[in-house]
C-alpha cells in the first residue's frame, strides 16, 4: 500500500494487477473447476503476465531510463524489485499447481503428460520417430559466442554438450504450429508428449551429453507513436508494429535449474541486464494449454452453454419493428450473439436506412460484423466506421478491416494523437417520410462475435430518439474533435462523463448527511484514477454505503478505518470475463442505473472516447439489478479486496456451489420461458 501526498491510501496499481493474476491462478487450483479448464486458466494467467511485463514492466523500465532525479530513479527501482518479486512468487505458485495437482488428477482420469524420463525404449523410439519426421529438419544450433537477436516471446533451448571432448554451449531456436504430440504407446489412457521434451529427447539422442534448458524473451511491445514520423497516427502505428519484435528487454524468463555459466554467457550474447533476468520454471509459453488434446470422455470441460433466444426478437419478422416498440437489453454469453449481427444485417438491406455508424475497438478475425458493414456500403448505404488502430495487439487485424471498408466504399475514421476511441456504439439512421429516425446499440464489449462467447457483457438495443441524436453528436466529434460538447442522457468521457459520476456520488452524500439512505453499487474491470477514489472515500466517511464489484485493478483500500468502513469490493473471477460496467446509484429510492464501456480510470475519464449509457425502462432495470444482486451474493467465485491483496474468498464456509454466471443464466433461461409464454 502506499500513500498519496495528501496522505490518501491508494493501492499500486503494478501490485493490485498481479493480485488479479492470482485470482486467475485460484481458478486453476480449484478442484470444483473441470481439468482442462483448469489447464487453461494457467494458460491465462501465463498471458496475462506475458502482456503485463511486455507493457507495464516495459513502461517502468522505460522511466527508470529517462528519470531525472535519483529519487525517482530509486523509487522506480523499488517498485520494479517488488512486481518481479511478487511475479515469482506467483509464478512458483503456479508451478505447484501444475506439478502437484493438475498433473496427477490427470493421470488418475488416464491422461498422462509424459517426461523423457518416463518414456520406456519403446516409446523413445516411437518418439524419436516422432522427433525425425516432424522436427528435426528444422533444427538450427547456434553457437551461443555468437551475438544473437531473440524475438519477442519466442521460446528457446539453451544446450551444453559435448564436442571433440570440449564442452559447448549452443541455442536452439524452435518455431512451432503444435505444441502437444499424441504418442502411440501400448499403455493405457491418452498419452502426450511437448515438443519440448520431443526436442530435448532428439537433442541428447543426436549430441553427445547434451543436456537443455529452456528460456524467452519479452520485449517493450508499446507503441511510441510520438517517435515515428507520419501524416496520420495510422500510419505511425504501422511503422511502429515493425519494431515491437525489436522492442527493449523487459524480462528475460529462464529454467531456474540452468547452470551460471549459461546465465553469464547470456548476458554477453544477448546484451541483457542482470535485473532483466526472471526465474521461472522447465517449460514456458503455458498459453498453448488452450490446445491441449481433449480427451474423448466426458467432464474434462464445462458443459456446453447453450445460448438462449430472445423471445422478442424471435417472433419479430424484423428486429426494426421490435426495437421501435421498446428497449430491449442482451447479456452475453448467456443470450445469442447472432440478434446483434442480425441487426446490423438487416440494416445493411433495408431500403429506409441511410446510414450505419460504429465505432470498432477489437473485431474478431473474418469478422460478421465486418461482413455486414461492407454490405451496407455496397448496397449504397453510407458506412461511417471510427476504426481504432491503437487498440493494443488488434492494430493489424483492425487496418486490415478499415482498408477492406473504405475499398467498398465505407468512410474510415482513425485514430487521433493521443485520443483512444474506446466507446462501443452502433448507430442506424432511416429516412422515414422525410424525418430522420435513430436505432442504436450501446453496448459494454466490443462488437466481437469470437469474445462475446467468453466475456459477459450486454448491449441495449433502443429507438430512443434523443439518445439516437447524442449518439450523433457523438460521431460528429469523432469526425471533428473540437471543443466540448453537452449531453442531457449520454455520460460521454472528455465531455461530460466525469462531472456527471461525481455529481451522483455528491448528491448520494448529501442525502447521507441528512440521515436519508445513501447507495451506490459499481461493477467495472478496474478502478485506479484516485479523483474518483478520493470521491467515494469522501462518501464513505459521510456515510454512504458503497458495494463495488472490481474483477481486475483496485487501486482504493476497503475497510480502512477514517477513510473507507463504509465501502466493501469484490472480485468475480469464473468461467466467463467479467466485462460489464454497471453503475448504480440510489437516488432516494428511485435508482439511477448506467451501463457502459468505461472504467474508472485516469485514462477512461480523460484520454479516451467511451460512452456509458442510461437504463431506465423498468424491466430492463431489473434485469441488471438482478445480475449485480447475484453477483454480490455470489459465494464460490467471489473474493474480497483487502488490504492484504491476499484474495480470501468472501464466503468460507460456503452454503452453495451455484456461482451467479450460471445462477444468472438460469434466471435468464426461466425469464425466457415466462416472455415466451406471453
Amino acid at each position: 500500500m502506499e500513500y498519496t501526498k495528501k496522505g490518501i491510501p491508494f493501492f499500486d496499481r503494478e501490485i493490485s494487477w498481479l493480485s488479479f493474476n492470482g485470482r486467475v491462478l485460484q481458478e486453476a487450483a480449484d478442484p470444483s473447476v473441470p481439468l482442462l479448464n483448469r489447464l487453461q486458466f494457467l494458460a491465462i494467467f501465463s498471458s496475462n503476465l506475458d502482456e503485463f511485463y511486455t507493457v507495464r514492466v516495459a513502461s517502468i523500465r522505460h522511466l527508470i531510463r529517462v528519470a531525472g532525479k535519483e529519487s525517482q530513479k530509486q523509487k522506480l527501482q523499488k517498485n520494479l524489485r517488488e512486481i518481479n518479486a511478487k511475479a515469482v512468487e506467483l509464478q512458483s505458485r503456479f508451478g505447484r499447481i501444475y506439478r502437484e495437482h493438475i498433473l496427477p488428477e490427470l493421470a488418475q482420469n488416464n491422461v498422462f503428460l509424459r517426461e523423457i524420463d518416463s518414456l520406456d525404449e519403446q516409446e523413445r523410439d516411437t518418439a524419436l520417430g516422432i522427433f525425425s519426421e516432424k522436427l528435426k529438419d528444422d533444427l538450427r544450433i547456434i553457437p551461443l559466442s555468437e551475438r544473437m537477436f531473440l524475438k519477442n516471446g519466442h521460446l528457446y533451448h539453451f544446450l551444453r554438450y559435448k564436442q571433440d571432448g570440449d564442452t559447448a554451449y549452443a541455442i536452439v531456436p524452435f518455431t512451432y504450429q503444435k505444441r502437444f504430440f499424441i504418442l502411440d504407446t501400448h499403455r493405457k489412457g491418452l498419452h502426450v508428449l511437448l515438443l519440448d521434451d520431443l526436442l530435448r529427447l532428439g537433442l541428447e539422442h543426436q549430441y553427445e551429453e547434451a543436456e537443455c534448458w529452456s528460456f524467452k524473451l519479452n520485449r517493450d511491445a508499446d507503441l511510441y507513436l510520438n517517435e515515428e514520423l507520419a501524416d496520420s497516427v495510422k500510419e505511425k502505428v504501422k511503422k511502429s508494429l515493425k519494431k515491437r519484435q525489436t522492442g527493449i528487454p523487459s524480462r528475460f524468463l529462464f529454467d531456474a535449474a540452468t547452470p551460471p555459466i549459461l546465465i553469464e554467457k547470456a548476458i554477453n550474447s544477448f546484451a541483457l541486464d542482470r535485473e532483466d533476468f526472471v526465474e521461472g520454471g522447465r517449460y514456458h509459453n503455458y498459453f498453448d494449454f488452450w490446445d491441449f488434446p481433449e480427451p474423448e470422455s466426458p467432464g474434462f470441460t464445462y458443459p456446453a452453454l447453450k445460448p438462449l433466444n430472445y423471445p422478442p426478437f424471435e417472433k419479430a419478422s424484423q428486429m426494426k419493428a421490435e426495437v421501435d416498440h421498446r428497449d430491449h437489453l442482451l447479456h452475453f454469453p448467456y443470450q445469442d450473439y447472432t440478434y446483434l449481427l442480425q441487426f446490423l444485417d438487416e440494416a445493411a438491406s433495408d431500403e429506409e436506412v441511410t446510414s450505419i455508424k460504429m465505432t470498432l475497438y477489437r473485431a474478431a478475425k473474418n469478422s460478421a460484423v465486418f461482413k455486414a458493414l461492407k454490405k451496407a456500403a455496397k448496397n449504397g448505404k453510407e458506412v461511417v466506421l471510427f476504426n481504432e488502430v491503437q487498440a493494443r495487439f488488434d492494430e493489424e487485424n483492425n487496418m486490415w478491416i478499415g482498408e477492406e471498408l473504405e475499398k467498398a466504399g465505407a468512410r474510415v475514421l482513425y485514430s487521433y494523437e493521443g485520443l483512444k476511441v474506446h466507446s462501443k456504439i452502433a448507430l442506424v439512421t432511416r429516412k422515414r417520410e422525410d424525418k430522420r429516425s435513430y436505432q442504436a446499440v450501446l453496448a459494454s464489449g466490443n462488437f466481437n462475435e469470437k469474445t462475446a462467447k467468453v466475456y459477459s457483457d450486454l448491449a441495449m438495443f433502443t429507438a430512443n430518439q434523443e439518445i439516437g441524436k447524442e449518439l450523433d453528436m457523438v460521431f460528429g466529434y469523432l469526425e471533428n474533435p473540437i471543443g466540448t460538447l453537452e449531453f442531457k442522457h449520454l455520460l460521454v468521457a472528455r465531455h461530460n462523463m466525469r462531472q456527471r459520476f461525481e455529481e451522483m456520488i455528491d448528491r448520494e452524500i448529501a442525502n447521507a448527511e441528512q440521515g436519508l439512505k445513501a447507495e451506490i453499487f459499481c461493477k467495472m474491470n478496474s478502478l485506479q484514477d484516485r479523483r474518483m477514489i478520493e470521491k467515494l472515500y469522501e462518501a464513505s466517511q459521510q456515510g454512504v454505503q458503497i458495494r463495488m464489484l472490481v474483477r481486475g485493478i483496485c487501486c482504493l483500500v476497503p475497510g480502512k478505518e477514517g477513510w473507507s468502513e463504509n465501502i466493501e469490493i469484490r472480485s468475480i473471477v469464473g468461467r466467463f470475463l467479467e466485462h460489464a460496467r454497471v453503475f448504480v446509484f440510489h437516488n432516494l429510492g428511485k435508482e439511477e442505473v448506467f451501463a457502459g464501456s468505461a472504467d474508472w480510470m485516469v485514462r477512461n475519464l480523460k484520454r479516451r472516447i467511451e460512452v456509458v449509457f442510461p437504463v431506465t425502462e423498468p424491466g430492463l432495470k431489473r434485469q441488471i439489478l438482478k445480475m449485480m444482486s447475484l453477483q454480490w451474493k455470489d459465494q464460490p467465485k467471489a473474493r474480497c479486496i483487502n488490504a492484504a491483496q491476499d484474495n480470501q474468498y468472501c464466503f468460507s464456509a460456503k452454503q452453495s456451489d451455484a456461482d451467479s454466471q450460471h445462477g444468472f443464466y438460469e434466471w435468464l433461461k426461466k425469464k425466457q420461458k415466462h416472455d415466451g409464454a406471453e
